[in-house]
């Protein structure tokens, strides 16, 4: 079931009583109600509805009874017919009151054509034979939908010029009952920018005086009450309401302040996922000691209900959870997702039942917990932009983070998720280990292990390590697993820039000649590199958008498939390329 052009609810008060109903697929915009005669005891949902639970919007029987009522009232819509025969005149008239809710007026040649006559007509059906009728028509109103209906095989010509001349479209005869609802519409679309006519379920406007129509005098109480409840709070969704009532409920029966270790279940029923609880606790305390809240203490007596429910009123309740995650990511006075944040969202990930990290847990004996939060956050990182700097809102949001990681808990690895399945984890634990974990990595520790898994040439390990090392010219455990999963598949847009440096010699952000020289010629291949700077020049091709045509950048390499891009790096920064072919035979 999808949306129609009038944007109005779906009345699926007659499916409750279908009880064994499994099948319904309707589109998230489509607004749907039910009506009952008791609102404090509301009948069971069947079963392919009880998903949709909070998005159906229950009504009593008393106002749908005063809804058609007032329906009963409207206005009909009248319609002009011009040019048609005598004898069509019942059939037509007929089957426009009964499908379209119009009244048909039989146009008279006694009748003149002016805007005072017109004004009270909601559309125009004109027969081909009196196209003459097109120019007066258009002389007097505008805006006013003239349709011409005729029969399509003989009056085709005639038909074509009254298109030409204004006519809205064209509707073959007989009209059916799908056609006197197409009438209907374009006439409701031209009722609703008229104010002297009454279109569907619409209340009367109230008639404004002169005097105030002169002075442009807003009516902000009229308004208000339009988009706001009667209690003056913006009107909410079902689930908005259940989250509130939710949550005092859960603060109530905690019986006093709620402490870090309890905010799991408040993340849930926030929409949340249960890792993030910790760093929503966060957010909380700093909420209460940077925003004004009289709860100084809360970062030792922890969360009271009612700063709970203020801090979830102003932060959280009129955003979606995507939102929600991105804001408790951000440290204090930032907008960005920050590393420290992440790494304990990471931990209780892998502290989770259910999540399938038990294993991870049980075999990392080397690993503390610690570093299994850093390779976690190292492997988020890598996969989203391929640095460790902190994310910006847009690219969580590419990802559908919040809901990659409420999967994960439920240990489903889809999508994104699939970089956190434990196989690949595992790959990450045993690079380590054969790198010789030592809680870092130096040099010697990185070129061994390269060395065993035979990757990369050793002058592109030395400008990697020299780019990505601290101050203390060691490498994090999360910068090794970035180095391990860059290296291991060359072809994502991550892992190229990763890889970048290893190109890039004197770390202009340009890769020339000189760049790669003595690098390539480690590696003892048979071809020369004149020819191969040659064939990188010609796989760049007209990508190449730096100022010299003897330079390369990282986007050039972006902008090249996954393939050439992987042969690409190969070719010039790996030990076993695999290739026998250069790079200009392949492509």
């Amino acid at each position: 079931v999808g949306g129609n052009s009038l944007n109005g609810a779906l009345d699926v008060t007659p499916l409750l009583a279908c009880k064994t109903l499994s099948v319904f697929d309707s589109d998230a915009s489509v607004r749907l109600i039910a009506y009952t005669n008791n609102a404090s005891d509301l009948p069971s949902l069947p079963p392919a509805l009880r998903k949709r639970t909070l998005d159906v919007e229950w009504k009593e029987e008393a106002t749908f009874a005063k809804q058609m009522q007032r329906d009963r009232q409207v206005k009909k819509m009248k319609v002009l017919a011009i040019g048609f025969q005598p004898r069509h005149f019942g059939a037509m008239a007929q089957l426009l009151c009964a499908s379209g809710t119009l009244e048909m007026i039989v146009y008279k040649e006694s009748m003149a054509l002016s805007p005072e006559m017109l004004k009270d007509f909601s559309i125009v059906l004109v027969h081909p034979t009196k196209e003459g009728k097109l120019q007066e028509l258009r002389i007097a109103t505008k805006k006013l939908p003239i349709v011409v209906v005729g029969n399509s095989a003989t009056y085709a010509d005639a038909a074509s010029r009254c298109l030409r001349k204004g006519a809205r479209c064209f509707i073959p005869e007989p009209l059916t009952e799908r056609t006197a609802m197409s009438i209907r519409s374009l006439a409701q679309q031209f009722a609703r920018t008229q104010k002297n006519v009454i279109v569907g379920r619409t209340a009367p406007q109230p008639v404004q005086t002169q005097e105030k129509a002169k002075k442009m005098v807003i009516d902000f109480e009229e308004m208000r009450m339009k988009y706001e409840g009667r209690n003056g709070r913006i009107k909410e969704t079902p689930r908005q309401r259940l989250e509130e009532s939710a949550l005092g409920m859960l603060a109530q029966r905690k019986r006093g302040p709620l402490q870090r270790e309890d905010f799991s279940p408040v993340a849930t029923l926030c929409g949340l996922p249960a890792c993030g609880g910790e760093i929503l606790y966060d957010a909380v305390v700093r909420f209460a000691e940077t925003d004004g809240v009289d709860e100084r203490n809360a970062s030792e007596v922890g969360v009271s209900k009612e700063l709970l429910m203020k801090f979830w009123n102003e932060r959280l309740r009129h955003f979606d959870a995507e939102t929600r995650l991105f804001n408790i990511l951000c440290g204090p006075n930032s907008n960005l997702a920050s590393e420290e944040n992440m790494k304990v969202v990471m931990g209780k990930l892998l502290r989770s039942r259910g999540s399938g990290f038990s294993l991870i847990r049980a075999n990392a004996r080397d690993q503390s917990l610690k570093q299994l939060e850093e390779i976690a956050t190292a492997i988020v990182f890598f996969g989203i932009s391929g640095s460790m700097q902190p994310l910006r809102k847009s690219q969580l949001r590419k990802i559908h983070f919040c809901k990659v990681l409420n999967t994960v808990e439920s240990g489903v690895f889809n999508g994104f998720a699939a970089s956190l399945r434990p196989d690949r984890f595992q790959g990450v634990l045993c690079a380590l280990s054969d790198a010789g974990n030592k809680g870092y990595m130096e040099l010697e520790d990185v070129q061994l292990f390269n060395a065993e898994h035979r990757l990369l040439v050793n002058a592109a390990v030395r400008r990697l390590f020299k780019t990505y090392c601290d101050k203390d010219q060691k490498m994090s455990v999360g910068e090794f697993t970035r180095f391990y999963l860059a290296s291991m598949d060359p072809t994502s847009d991550a892992a190229c820039k990763y890889l970048f440096p290893a190109l890039d010699a004197d770390l202009d952000g340009f890769v020339s000649a000189a760049d790669l020289a003595i690098m390539y010629r480690n590696k003892n291949r048979d071809v020369e590199f004149e020819v191969l700077w040659s064939s990188l020049l010609d796989l760049i091709g007209s990508s190449n958008s730096s100022t010299r045509s003897d330079q390369v950048s990282s986007s050039n390499i972006l902008a090249l498939a996954g393939k050439d891009r992987a042969l690409l790096l190969k070719t010039l920064i790996y030990i076993d390329d695999d290739m026998e072919v250069d790079i200009h035979r392949s492509r």
